[in-house]
């Protein structure tokens, strides 16, 4: 039996991760030193709305295959509050949408998930809205780009 592996990092075919949009208390520094560790390139929310979108997507390299995660809680509380870790200074929905729909020309999207939907902590449903309109513009791009 191999080695248990605990992060996505640690997976032999994965070749390099670009985190973009960490923010905030939860993310004491040694949490981002070890994704360093393992070759992550981390783009705070700060950086990336001041370098702006263009800068962004050319700190990403391009690749055959990218799997993509979307963590709802890197959008602003203001817009996103349905999550379990709301944070003020994160992006706004055309700036996440810009990135992503602009992501497919760095190579082939393999696959995409999208987290940390919580609407026990948003009654009027704005995030799931928000969520949903957000996979529908990435799978637009995505099929744009073939």
């Amino acid at each position: 039996m191999g080695k248990f592996r605990t992060t996505a990092s640690e997976l032999e075919h994965v070749k390099g991760i670009t985190q973009i949009g960490i923010r905030g208390l939860l993310n004491p520094t040694f949490i981002t030193d070890n994704a360093k560790e393992y070759g992550s390139k981390i783009i705070t929310a700060e950086k990336a709305i001041k370098q702006g979108t263009k800068w962004v997507l050319e700190q990403i390299p391009y690749d055959e295959k990218i799997y993509v995660s979307i963590d709802i809680d890197s959008l602003d509380a203001s817009v996103a509050p349905g999550t379990g870790t709301p944070e003020p200074g994160g992006f706004t929905y055309l700036q996440m949408r810009d990135m992503l729909t602009a992501l497919p020309k760095k190579g082939k999207i393999v696959g995409f998930d999208l987290v940390e939907v919580n609407s026990l902590y948003d009654p009027t449903g704005v995030t799931a809205q928000l969520a949903a309109r957000l996979v529908i513009d990435f799978l637009a791009a995505i099929r744009d780009e073939k």
